[in-house]
């Protein structure tokens, strides 16, 4: 059985992201921050970009299924927004097998915690958590992965992924951003230009 630690990490720092939030909402609105100048830096280059209606069931292998189904608390397993049945593939690198992101529990937001497993070995990469998550492809390291959390309105967070230690875990840096609101701080980087991958993307 998996370790459903993640998950309940991820609920813990959710709580903290909000009350951060409030605090950004305080502030006067200004200059970048040094610290949305460093995410410039990470994010200059081409992602695309999915949510939970780019999932697809198709794409979920059994021996999978049964994985995230046991990784996935009990006080949340059978829930309106529990899901685990569906997901959305792409190639992290180039010369290894794609990756599917599996949606587990979503919140009335469009917020989901993803669970992530290499096609053909099955392999546990880890979880991350985000309405809209976004990727690219490398060619000899695992990249880094970006998940946007929706915390009302088009306010939300940014939170960065890196591979360490045989998983994906979660970087203490958030970025609070506004998709529409340019007196805050913008999507950084190309993320603004990222491709969709389906075309029911954010509805």
């Amino acid at each position: 059985m998996l370790d459903v630690r993640p998950l309940r990490s991820w609920t813990k720092m959710h709580r903290i992201i909000v009350a951060t939030f409030l605090v950004f909402l305080t502030a006067a609105p200004g200059a970048a921050s040094p610290r949305s100048a460093r995410w410039q830096r990470y994010l200059n280059r081409d992602f695309v970009t999915f949510d939970w209606n780019c999932a697809a069931a198709s794409l979920l292998d059994p021996r999978v299924r049964i994985k995230v189904r046991r990784s996935i608390p009990l006080e949340d397993r059978g829930g309106p927004v529990t899901y685990g049945d569906r997901a959305v593939r792409v190639s992290l690198r180039s010369a290894r097998p794609a990756v599917i992101f599996v949606p587990t529990v979503c919140g009335a937001t469009g917020n989901c915690g993803w669970a992530l497993y290499e096609t053909g070995t099955h392999r546990f990469l880890g979880k991350l958590g985000g309405q809209f998550i976004y990727v690219r492809t490398a060619v000899d390291q695992w990249p880094m992965l970006i998940g946007y959390t929706r915390e009302g309105g088009c306010d939300g967070v940014l939170s960065r992924y890196v591979y360490l230690r045989g998983q994906y875990r979660w970087v203490n840096d958030d970025l609070l951003v506004s998709r529409c609101d340019p007196a805050y701080v913008p999507l950084p980087g190309r993320l603004p230009q990222a491709r969709t991958l389906c075309a029911n993307y954010g509805s």
